[in-house]
């Protein structure tokens, strides 16, 4: 993650937030949610939903993501098919102090491990935003462990250090 621009700071709160351009397939997860109120999408594109509030600057990204309980990240279609990539957003997540729901792949698993969640469909994911938004202390706990991960493990001063050292 890149820590110094996505750290946790001070801000609005909301249940869940989701940063990402406007595809079908996040759509169709993320409209599962709609049901928990106080949530927000930015990104680009025209998300069909009353939570969308437009496109965002990249500054603004960690105040979205340090204000929301939960950020669920929808992967790519190909990355659940063969299981072998991760996108940014939940090291971001994650860096600004974020729970992570993630959905499951091989990747995801491996690099994360316990320290997040995971979905396989949208009615898992919607049961589990549910449990989440109402069990604080198991959702705070592994906003922590997510954090701890990232901050100890997954930062570019990590990366670098690891390709200077090989």
């Amino acid at each position: 993650a890149d820590t110094i621009s996505y750290y946790q700071v001070k801000a609005q709160k909301s249940n869940w937030g989701f940063v990402g351009g406007w595809w079908p397939y996040k759509s169709k997860y993320l409209s599962w949610i709609a049901n928990l109120t106080n949530g927000w999408i930015y990104g680009n594109g025209k998300w069909p939903s009353p939570f969308f509030r437009g496109p965002i600057n990249e500054p603004e990204v960690k105040k979205v993501f340090s204000g929301s309980l939960i950020c669920p990240n929808v992967m790519e279609p190909f990355a659940i098919e063969h299981g072998f990539d991760l996108n940014e957003r939940s090291f971001k997540t994650m860096a600004c102090g974020s729970m992570a729901l993630v959905q499951k792949n091989g990747a995801a698993q491996y690099v994360f491990g316990k320290s997040v969640d995971y979905f396989s469909s949208e009615v898992e994911l919607n049961e589990k935003m549910k449990y989440y938004l109402s069990h604080d202390s198991e959702r705070e706990k592994l906003a922590q462990k997510g954090q701890k991960l990232i901050l100890d493990k997954h930062t570019y001063i990590h990366r670098v250090q690891k390709w200077l050292t090989q």
